[in-house]
């Protein structure tokens, strides 16, 4: 969102015709009040740029971590000492203002107080053993948790707006983020008193979601890992614990951090954490394979799956046949689609592993099965509509890429008729995943595009059209030396994304 201020007049007030491009709102007209001295000149000679970009951040609550741009004859002025008399202002000139976005700067510091009266409220209720004074207290925790609501739904979302990409930094530039997990940390650290105390939990389940939905982008979520998040999540997911809404906001913000690497390393560093997200979602089995809640535990365990270092833990018997249970019953039950497009992405990425062992010819039969049935049902268009309409995104497009090569070394290389279904669900998937633009944006920041001309060389001619249909988007080139080269030691050895992670790392 970019707005551009026109019409600086000569005098004491900025008098400013404001104009957002993102809408079709009419022009309007503000003064911005800057303090003057005397008279004019003293005025000019004493009041600078940077005196103007604070008058502008203040009157349209650009905060002032945000930075905007000053232009005078067509030219930027980044030096904020420089004084008005400088620019020899005539009658009629413009100065230009651009500015990236405004912020809820007055909610936002509502919020800020609110969070650091809580504060003193959780640190009164741990060093109280009153029991009258902590019911005290219990209820202003009550009464003041109400905040998180509107720092979820009116600060950090929608996603992907320029006001709350502004709003989010304000948040984090004034200390937010810092006190939001210290007051989460409190609530775990409560442990099983916390549990038994419905005002601590539904604090508890708020702060989860408000950090579900801090973490958008991959610079969010890094900022979320270090600050140990993921590790608060997963103490919840392993307490045991009954309360269902909980785990299932600790679940949400889990999914969204175990894109990263390193948050994936942390999970497969603590595997009571994954069994017992493989025992969360075979809860589904009893109770509802169609529900719609973007089904966190399965995507959790496929993007795990993203990493071969995961494969072994994720293909110990316990939570394999869990894993294969639940997508047995929600083909035979007809469960929501996208449960099964999630579990499927596992398989196929543990599949093509050749160093985990052997799979029994049973459960190989099974899983053509459900991948021969899953394509008889659905279409990509499908899967693309769903992850477009709920905000399905992903950081990294390599493992779609990966799936099309598979090594020779792996058990599926050697059955024709289970490579073959299998290459038409990877397919399936690109097409969904190549058409959104915003993947097709990271695929290019990738640099991937040779993996797809490479991949022409080795499938079955009879499915190279296809995959001429995703590369519509951009313009083929002859693929490196290089890239030819990750391509064929990963089919030839260890797999493509082990190759492709020590040439790129």
């Amino acid at each position: 969102m970019t707005y551009h201020d026109t019409h600086f007049s000569l005098g004491v007030n900025l008098h400013c015709l404001t104009k957002c491009e993102d809408t079709t709102d009419n022009l309007t007209q503000t003064d911005l009040q800057i303090p003057r001295l005397n008279t004019y000149q003293e005025y000019y000679e004493t009041v600078t740029i940077g005196h103007v970009r604070k008058a502008i951040k203040r009157n349209y609550k650009i905060p002032e971590v945000c930075q905007i741009q000053v232009l005078y004859s067509e030219g930027p002025i980044v030096d904020d000492t420089l004084p008005l008399s400088h620019l020899h202002f005539k009658q009629g000139d413009n100065l230009d203002i651009f500015y990236y976005a405004t912020a809820k700067v007055d909610i936002i510091d509502e919020i800020l107080a609110d969070i650091d009266s809580l504060t003193g409220t959780c640190q009164r209720f741990s060093n109280c053993y009153d029991k009258d004074v902590r019911t005290d207290l219990l209820q202003i925790i009550s009464d003041k948790e109400s905040f998180l609501r509107s720092l979820t739904f009116i600060v950090f979302l929608p996603w992907n707006t320029p006001e709350t990409e502004a709003g989010k930094l304000y948040f984090v530039s004034q200390g937010g983020l810092d006190k939001l997990m210290g007051l989460l940390k409190w609530t775990v650290d409560m442990g099983p008193l916390g549990r038994n105390l419905s005002v601590i939990v539904e604090f508890e389940k708020d702060l989860f979601l408000s950090l579900w939905g801090f973490a958008d982008t991959l610079q969010e979520k890094l900022l979320l890992l270090n600050m140990e998040c993921l590790q608060l999540a997963l103490r919840v997911l392993t307490d045991n614990i009954e309360h269902n809404i909980l785990v299932h906001h600790a679940l949400g913000l889990t999914q969204m951090l175990v894109e990263i690497p390193g948050a994936r390393q942390i999970m497969i560093d603590n595997p009571k954490s994954i069994l017992k997200i493989a025992e969360c979602l075979e809860d589904r089995i009893e109770t509802n394979l169609n529900s719609n809640d973007r089904f966190p535990e399965a995507t959790i365990i496929c993007r795990l799956s993203h990493s071969c270092e995961s494969h072994k833990i994720l293909t110990q018997k316990g939570i394999f046949q869990i894993l294969l249970e639940v997508l047995r019953e929600s083909t035979q039950r007809n469960g929501h689609f996208f449960l099964k497009y999630l579990l499927l992405q596992f398989f196929m990425n543990v599949l093509i592993n050749p160093r985990i062992p052997n799979f029994s010819k049973q459960d190989l039969s099974c899983i053509e099965h459900m991948m021969t049935s899953f394509l008889a049902l659905h279409k990509w268009n499908q899967l693309y509509q769903y992850e477009t309409k709920n905000g399905y995104n992903c950081s990294t497009i390599v493992p779609f890429i990966h799936a099309l090569f598979v090594p020779k070394h792996c058990q599926i290389y050697t059955d024709p008729k289970l490579m073959s279904t299998y290459l038409l669900v990877t397919i399936m998937s690109l097409k969904n995943v190549l058409n959104q633009p915003n993947k097709q944006e990271l695929f290019i920041q990738q640099e991937l595009q040779d993996f797809l001309t490479i991949a022409c060389w080795y499938l079955p001619q009879e499915l190279t059209p296809q995959i001429s249909d995703i590369m519509s988007f951009y313009k083929p080139d002859v693929p490196s030396l290089q890239n030819i080269t990750i391509t064929k030691l990963g089919i030839e050895k260890d797999g493509f994304h082990s190759v492709f992670n020590d040439f790129r790392s």
